[in-house]
């Protein structure tokens, strides 16, 4: 092919990761055109490489969406067997209620359970990671007041 040796150069000189990045060097529009004379088409080179600008900026908006939708929409499986633990904890979380914890902590109670379950993973992981930190420390300070820990004995220190 009369010409490719001499766009190939031309490209090398460019980058090839310019090319990629939708800048090509003419001599390969050129040569392209030369391959639809000999095929006997009226296709020009110009035409075929904004063409394939065009297919590279349609490819890189094809990526780019993907990614938002796999993003925000797509859970694994993993993700969704978590989440039904998740849910099932917080269900029983809410229907044993505020009870037992210091007044303090109700505030974990105030948004509604259909809110809460509505809520993303991440949310309602927080959440029950903050309630079954209230009760665990709700348990541990009342362990601590009934076994108040003894004081060591005094010595007392000669000279």
């Amino acid at each position: 092919m009369p010409g490719l040796l001499q766009a190939i150069d031309a490209q090398d000189r460019i980058g090839w990761l310019a090319f990629f990045e939708e800048c090509i060097a003419v001599e390969g529009a050129g040569v392209q055109e030369a391959h639809f004379i000999w095929l006997g088409r009226r296709n020009t080179g110009k035409r075929w490489a904004t063409s394939l600008v065009w297919k590279q900026w349609e490819g890189a908006w094809d990526l780019w969406h993907h990614r938002i939708q796999v993003k925000k929409n797509v859970e694994t499986a993993q993700d969704i067997a978590c989440g039904d633990v998740i849910m099932l904890a917080i269900r029983s979380e809410y229907t044993f209620g505020w009870s037992g914890l210091p007044r303090r902590d109700w505030c974990l109670f105030k948004p509604p359970f259909l809110s809460t379950l509505s809520s993303s993973l991440h949310y309602m992981d927080a959440w029950l990671l903050r309630v079954q930190t209230a009760r665990s420390r709700k348990v541990r300070r009342d362990a601590d007041a009934l076994n108040p820990a003894i004081p060591p004995p005094k010595t007392t220190y000669q000279a």
